[in-house]
């Protein structure tokens, strides 16, 4: 081998390995303030709690959800779809051009907000009779018309921030967002009781919109060129996206009603409050390492998606991380579900246990899933996104009917796990076809290793729990915690950097 070769090899070598720890890094950064913001919500839930009571939530529960409703509908998909072009903009180095190219969003994001506020204001009448059966709450719902405009303008903020690399931005404005909601909203409920809670929901928006505008106006402060008719021209391509990535979630959420609402008529409301409990557990708490993927990852993809050789190796080594980082997790939720449940909710949740196994596999599936989906979105292939999730949600409903009517509970999450192995399928070989990307030999490698212990540990806890299987189940967790030990920092040397700053090695 000549030394021009070797050292070609040298080079990338170490271009692989900054870019496992680049993934490492912002996954543990977003994933620690995930948590963070997690212990927040926590606190201020047993506060609002102690305070307005069982009757005070119901109200904050619908009061959110008919924001969320309107803002999903009105928000024209512009904070997920400028990510695309404007990282691809900034990456380039041309600072004029991704002035001009903020400017487009702003004036689009401007249009949405409006729009979410008139839309929210027209039907404060009807969606005060449609959550309360009575009118008298209508000033109530114009009130939040102002939290659905100032909801749409941070997040599309927020979006210019991860297109632009400001992680560590990103992750400030989340955590100060998620602490400073204790302070404002708290004081509010104390002092006002249930008259409170939509002035505190409006004080919120007002002050995460303000922590998010601090950061972004200094870097890309507000010129009156946002104003300029021709940016209606430009952000056309923008919105396009951003409406099939709406479409896309409305396919989704069609989906998860649909089989809630087929569980309350078949098995009734409680059987729907264990699957909630379930599917967060297993699903939302456990996504936290995914985070990283829309702040970090989606924007150096956007950026590298017409690179085949450099994005296939970013999502091979996206995946493997995640692989590496999702196996302990589930090891140890399938080892410590028993404390877990009655932990976050009570005794009485036990039941989800066997919904929880199956819905684990679901969660490594989505490892393997998740960095390969959003090619499509940075392509900015939007007909094919729509029909790929229109595909996959049509077949996760009839699964998980079947499924639920032949094991009931339990078979959620086994209908869960089987929707996920088909979304592979599916994902995997679009991917190939149409962009050619081809999981590399380490994905299989990591895959043939974690996922027969995994697979073990649920057989293995499928029955009542004793000695025998809490010893083994410990075994198994042990040699998938030392295995994702071992690779990771093969990968990136990390736990030899922790013991050298601690002071364990020298």
């Amino acid at each position: 081998m000549s030394s021009e070769s070797a050292e070609n090899i040298n080079i990338e070598e170490k271009g692989a390995e900054k870019q496992y720890r680049d993934i490492l890094k912002y996954t543990g950064l977003f994933g620690g303030v995930q948590g963070l913001n997690m212990a927040a919500g926590i606190i201020r839930n047993k506060l609002t709690a102690l305070i307005l009571g069982t009757y005070g939530y119901g109200f904050i529960s619908i009061y959110n959800s008919a924001s969320a409703l309107i803002n999903n509908s009105t928000n024209l998909g512009i904070s997920f779809s400028s990510v695309k072009d404007l990282s691809r903009i900034w990456h380039d180095e041309d600072e004029a051009a991704a002035r001009d190219y903020v400017d487009v969003i702003r004036f689009w994001a401007l249009l949405a907000s409006l729009l979410g506020i008139i839309v929210c204001f027209l039907m404060a009448g009807y969606l005060s009779e449609l959550s309360f059966g009575t009118a008298e709450r209508i000033n109530d719902f114009r009130i939040l018309a102002f939290v659905v405009g100032l909801t749409t303008f941070s997040a599309t903020e927020l979006s210019i921030l991860k297109a632009v690399r400001r992680i560590s931005d990103v992750a400030r404005i989340s955590l100060y967002s998620a602490v400073s909601s204790i302070f404002i909203v708290i004081p509010v409920y104390y002092l006002l009781r249930e008259d409170g809670i939509v002035p505190g929901l409006l004080l919120l928006a007002i002050g995460v919109a303000m922590i998010t505008a601090y950061y972004t106006f200094r870097l890309y402060p507000l010129r009156r060129s946002i104003f300029d008719g021709s940016n209606l021209r430009k952000g056309i391509p923008l919105v396009k996206l951003g409406l099939s990535f709406i479409i896309a979630g409305v396919f989704g959420s069609g989906a998860e009603y649909l089989i809630r609402a087929y569980m309350s008529n078949v098995g009734g409301v409680d059987e729907v409050g264990l699957y909630n409990a379930g599917y967060a557990i297993s699903v939302t708490y456990m996504g936290m390492i995914f985070v990283a993927m829309e702040n970090d990852y989606f924007p150096k993809l956007s950026t590298l998606c017409d690179k085949v050789k450099e994005r296939n190796s970013l999502m091979n080594s996206q995946i493997e991380v995640a692989l590496w980082l999702i196996s302990p997790m589930i090891a140890g939720l399938l080892l410590f579900m028993p404390v877990i449940l009655p932990l976050l909710y009570s005794g009485k949740f036990l039941p989800a246990q066997d919904m929880i196994l199956w819905t684990t596999m679901y969660m490594f599936f989505k490892a393997l899933i998740l960095p390969v989906a959003y090619l499509t979105l940075a392509k900015g292939d939007s007909i094919a996104y729509m029909i790929l999730e229109l595909i996959y949600d049509l077949f996760f409903v009839g699964i998980s009917v079947l499924c639920y009517s032949v094991w009931g509970l339990k078979g959620l999450g086994i209908s869960l796990s089987v929707a996920g192995f088909f979304d592979l399928i599916l994902i995997g070989a679009f991917a190939y076809r149409r962009y050619g990307f081809v999981y590399s030999r380490r994905i299989v490698i990591t895959v043939a290793v974690q996922l027969p212990f995994i697979i073990a540990m649920i057989l293995l806890f499928q029955y009542e729990r004793n000695i025998v299987s809490w010893i083994a189940g410990s075994l198994i967790t042990a040699v998938i915690v030392s295995l994702s030990a071992y690779f990771l920092n093969k990968r990136t040397d990390i736990i030899s950097k922790i013991m050298i700053r601690t002071g364990l090695k020298k």
